[in-house]
């Protein structure tokens, strides 16, 4: 059954990140979207789906960076802000040119105070997306606070967040209720594809125990201190590895779970996780999905192994956009 669309209070200003492209064009510095179908940057003044300090970094960075000789390097600037509007700039170039970033950097931070933290991002070769490399610290602090569903979270630059909080809490929410978690139930939880721990420790103040599984090392250790910070050392455990590995290796090991927390990237969930989980029979599957392509293929093969889909939740997570989130109760 799939559930009416949840749909989004706010349709403008609701997005908490931004990766606006950068090009020098004839001398031109031009900093924004790429044009559909090409690698050719669209100059952007604002974005009304981006908050105004993401928007004032956005102007600042078009003004000033033509000043540098590293311009031409530039390829990406990523912002991330919180909801208090505290915000952090990543540099993203495709040489190690981290002395301007810096001398960027700082006149960025004093010039728009909003910028509390700022990195230089050294892109891999042929990146897939805009921090796809090695991110050091430039300026400022070394991360940013957000909050959801009443936890405190420590956030680097490469540690997954929702884009929109408000409505990652309405998803976060039926994801716990897919899961079967109710306070003071005994349950222990597998989430996999953690992050930073967001559904991990949400989880885990319901549940016995929760057990988190993520590949990006910063994110891992952001979920270690996001769990100290919310005093639940204790019920939240993070493991940094790739989940179609790790988690079959835990459960042959005999390592038991009541549910299954899923929230993986956009190609979806990997088979030898699924078959896992199918496996060891853990009766409840919570599955996250932006992606209703992989989505379908995903729960196709976990009906295959017995389970059936009892409800799909969407929820509107992008507006304007034709993309959504769905949060699934996938059950033996």
């Amino acid at each position: 059954m799939v559930l009416p669309t949840i749909g989004s209070d706010a349709t403008e200003r609701c997005r908490n990140k931004a990766e606006y492209a950068v090009s020098v064009h004839n001398g031109e510095v031009r900093i924004g979207s790429f044009e559909g179908g090409s690698r050719r940057v669209l100059p952007l003044e604002d974005c009304l789906l981006q908050r105004q300090e993401s928007v004032r970094t956005l102007r600042w960075m078009q003004q000033r960076l033509g000043g540098y000789a590293c311009a031409g390097r530039m390829r990406y600037l990523v912002t991330r802000v919180n909801r208090a509007g505290e915000t952090t700039a990543v540099l993203c170039a495709d040489a190690p040119v981290q002395g301007e970033a810096r001398a960027i950097a700082e006149a960025l931070m004093r010039d728009v105070p909003e910028v509390s933290s700022a990195y230089f991002c050294k892109l891999n070769r042929h990146p897939a997306h805009a921090l796809d490399g090695v991110c050091g610290h430039l300026a400022g602090r070394r991360t940013v606070e957000d909050e959801l569903l009443g936890l405190r979270f420590e956030l680097s630059p490469q540690s997954f967040f929702q884009v929109n909080p408000s409505q990652a809490e309405k998803l976060y929410l039926k994801a716990l209720e897919a899961a079967g978690l109710t306070e003071g139930v005994p349950v222990r939880v597998l989430d996999a594809y953690c992050g930073a721990g967001t559904i991990t420790l949400a989880a885990a103040r319901l549940a016995e125990f929760a057990l988190g599984v993520e590949i990006v090392p910063p994110a891992i250790e952001n979920a270690k201190q996001n769990a100290r910070r919310n005093g639940l050392e204790d019920r939240a455990r993070f493991i940094c590895g790739d989940a179609a590995r790790e988690i079959p290796r835990r459960m042959a090991a005999g390592e038991r779970f009541d549910a299954a927390i899923l929230d993986p990237p956009r190609k979806g969930a990997d088979v030898a996780l699924l078959n896992a989980i199918a496996d060891a029979g853990i009766p409840r599957v919570a599955y996250v999905s932006c992606n209703p392509s992989t989505l379908a293929r995903d729960v196709k093969l976990l009906t295959e192994r017995g389970y059936r889909l009892e409800w799909a939740q969407p929820v509107d997570m992008f507006p304007w956009a034709s993309d959504v989130e769905t949060a699934c109760m996938i059950a033996l």
